[in-house]
């Protein structure tokens, strides 16, 4: 059990690339007036004007007209989110986007890893988000029931992959000694 706690710390800062950050917002105020320009190309002006970088689903092709006043970002966008019904979900470099038609579920299963301590583990480098990106423990198994955007379900897929599959390795190649006290037995004895 020691073993596997020092693995998963190993693997866990290995992983921690997958570590997902609040968006920094940096750039000058966004304003914007608009008749009929494409949704899309006013979130990579969004983006843009904040040096985020942004994926968005080519599902999305609504049109904006109207007028962004300025305001915090994080406001902007989650307006605009909740006006065309879209998801949004960072993962540390990329925002990505995608219409909220776009959220799946997927069922997830370990052979080794503790359902607890992965969640803890996406928990503790900012992964999920919701409802962009989440994850339930299906109580009973060893599974997880995660449900988000197309490229959270693939990151969280990965993950848990990377960390199962490496636990089984380690489970795998892990070598046991027992030693028995012989009572009858000498030196002699061979």
């Amino acid at each position: 059990m020691v073993v596997n706690k020092r693995l998963i710390l190993i693997l866990l800062f290995i992983l921690n690339t997958a570590k997902s950050d609040e968006l920094s917002w940096k750039g000058n105020d966004f304003t914007l007036y608009a008749r009929q320009m494409p949704l899309a190309e006013v979130l990579h002006l969004l983006s843009e004007n904040y040096d985020t970088a942004i994926t968005i689903s080519p599902l999305i092709t609504a049109t904006f007209s109207g007028k962004i006043p300025p305001g915090p970002p994080v406001d902007i966008l989650n307006n605009l989110a909740a006006q065309y019904d879209l998801l949004t979900w960072f993962d540390g470099s990329m925002l990505y986007v995608y219409p909220a038609s776009l959220l799946k579920h997927q069922v997830i299963t370990f052979n080794i890893l503790s359902t607890g301590r992965f969640i803890h583990y996406l928990r503790s480098q900012n992964i999920l988000s919701s409802p962009g990106c989440e994850v339930k423990e299906i109580t009973g198994t060893r599974a997880v029931e995660v449900s988000g955007v197309p490229s959270c379900l693939t990151r969280i897929s990965q993950l848990a992959s990377v960390l199962d599959n490496a636990l089984i390795k380690r489970k795998d190649s892990a070598v046991s000694v027992s030693i028995y006290t012989l009572k009858y037995a000498t030196a002699m004895d061979t």
